[in-house]
Order: C-alpha cells, then structure tokens, then sequence
C-alpha cells in the first residue's frame, strides 16, 4: 500500500530535445509516470501496490524527444508478498480497584487492527485467578489484598502471532482491621502475669502491619 517511486533517466545526443516519458499499453493501474521538468531528461516510476497484489508485473516506458523520436524500454516490477501481523495500538495499562462486586471490564478489540482484515483469535496467556478474556473484553476484579499484575494477551491471524503485554495495577482500598472480644474464663492468680496472643484475634483485610495497646484505664 505504501507508494515507492524509481528514478528514470534517459539520454539524447542533441542537448537542447527535452525528453518526456510514458507507460504504453495495459498497465497496472496502481504504477504511474511523474516527469517533472521534460529538460532534465528525468523521471520518477510511481509504483503502489495494494494489499494481495503479488508477483511480477511488466511494463513498457516511452521516452520521446520533442521532434518525435521514440524509444522503448521493458520494466519489470516484482511485488512480494508482505504479510502482516495484528498490532495492538491501545492503552499499555490499566488501574482497578480492589473488591469491586462487579468485574472491571476492558475493551480490547478497539485498540486491535490489522492492516489485512484477516480474522484474529485473542488469547489471555496469564493464569491470574481473578482476570478474564471474553469477546475480546478483559474482565478484571481483583480481591481485597490482591497485588498488581503484568498480563500477556496472543494476537493471532494467518500471518502470525503478536505478544501483547498490558500492566494491570490494583489499588487497594484501606479497610480497618476487625478484631473479636474475649473473656478471661480461667484463674489468675494475685501477682501472677497472664499471657495471651491477640493478634489471634484481629485480622486486616489488607494485611497491613498491626500495632495493639491498650486504651482506657
């Protein structure tokens, strides 16, 4: 699809005939002739193949002088065949938050394309728990204390296969801790210490360090 252009130069025994060039016959519509200035005796061959155009293609370039001489020149262009991957163009990360009561979703197909329109098959190659791939939308819903995650995505058509890899940060909400009440049920005696683990009692939803004290009097 993207348009090359080749030098044609041509040459004349009298200095002063100026020289235009030409395609004769059929030709492929996509090749053309910019001549320019007809004194410098050059041209450029405009060649634009679109996308399945392949193999060889021949033409055949007039260069006339400006009393009428003529002489011709057989081209041969060779298109080959360039196969094309997909290409993802969209954003390389997204943020969530944690213990969402709905997942998270995610276009993907929109930041996909494929300059060969070839049908593309979308796998999620990342085993996290939490992250799915559906219809080319990412569903994400992460748990209270989850970490943030690099994700790899396949792209892949006839022409190969693309690695897409997308960050995906989790913020964590902060959530108190939640402790349970307890009663001393067994003896203590006067002036003995009495021991026990509180922090068998408490959790933290986001497994923040925990300090206890002791309030009141």
């Amino acid at each position: 699809e993207t348009a090359q252009s080749f030098d044609l130069t041509g040459e004349d025994k009298d200095p002063t005939d100026k020289l235009t060039f030409e395609i004769a016959g059929d030709h492929p519509s996509w090749v053309s002739i910019d001549n320019g200035d007809p004194n410098d005796r050059q041209a450029k061959l405009i060649v634009q193949p679109p996308l399945g155009e392949i193999g060889p293609r021949s033409i055949t370039v007039v260069v006339s002088d400006d009393k009428g001489s003529r002489v011709t020149q057989v081209i041969t262009i060779d298109v080959n065949d360039v196969r094309f991957k997909p290409e993802y163009k969209g954003e390389p990360s997204i943020t969530v938050g944690s213990g969402l009561e709905k997942p998270f979703e995610k276009d993907i197909n929109s930041g996909v394309t494929d300059k060969d329109e070839d049908p593309i098959k979308m796998t999620l190659d990342s085993p996290v728990p939490w992250i799915a791939l559906e219809g080319g939308r990412l569903q994400i819903q992460p748990p209270i204390g989850a970490t943030s995650q690099d994700i790899t995505i396949l792209l892949e058509d006839v022409d190969g296969v693309t690695t897409v890899g997308i960050h995906v940060e989790v913020i964590n909400a902060n959530i108190a801790p939640e402790g349970q009440d307890f009663e001393v049920s067994e003896r203590i005696n006067q002036g003995a210490a009495y021991q026990k683990d509180l922090k068998e009692l408490v959790s933290d939803a986001n497994n923040d360090a925990l300090t206890i004290t002791v309030a009141g009097t």
